[in-house]
């Protein structure tokens, strides 16, 4: 997951929980085709994907386990490439704080419209500043998620011994 917001800057390498979820507008929407009505909802309400109660408990784990977490709006693109500063440009000015590849589409789909609580966790893997754009690769980005690991696992496993 990419950092594109200044203020969470120095939280590079470390795990972000999420207050909201920014899908890309041009993409094919989530639920679209045929409902299955046993599997949910056709139209589900999206005003809170991500559990409040669950958020709060991974950051008094995080606490606990001197883990730093910050909190925002998680961008999912369906990639597989890596941002322009165009577009981290415009998903800044529509809210987001980081971006990624992954997830915004699977909490709906899989959690909202199951009725499931969802817990938004990613690990920042780099920077992505617009204005001053640094290559990335995506063996650093693996590199990155690796040192972050112990951490992710340490909160992971607290969190379900929580639940």
């Amino acid at each position: 997951m990419q950092n594109i917001r200044k203020k969470v800057l120095e939280a590079k390498k470390f795990l972000a929980d999420r207050t909201d979820g920014i899908k890309n507008p041009c993409e094919v929407g989530l639920l679209t085709g045929p409902n299955e009505d046993e599997w949910g909802l056709r139209f589900p309400d999206m005003t809170q994907v991500y559990d409040k109660k669950l958020a709060l408990l991974a950051r008094k784990i995080g606490k606990e386990k001197n883990i730093k977490l910050q909190h925002g709006v998680y961008a999912g693109l369906c990639g597989p490439s890596l941002e322009t500063p165009s577009k981290t440009r415009y998903l800044k000015s529509i809210g987001g704080d980081a971006v990624g590849f992954s997830t915004v589409m699977e909490a709906a789909i899989a959690g909202v419209h199951a009725g499931m609580k969802i817990l938004g966790l990613a690990t920042i893997t780099n920077i992505n500043n617009p204005d001053a754009p640094e290559k990335a690769t995506v063996e650093e980005i693996i590199g990155s998620a690796q040192k972050a690991s112990e951490n992710v696992n340490a909160l992971v496993s607290g969190i379900v011994q929580n639940i």
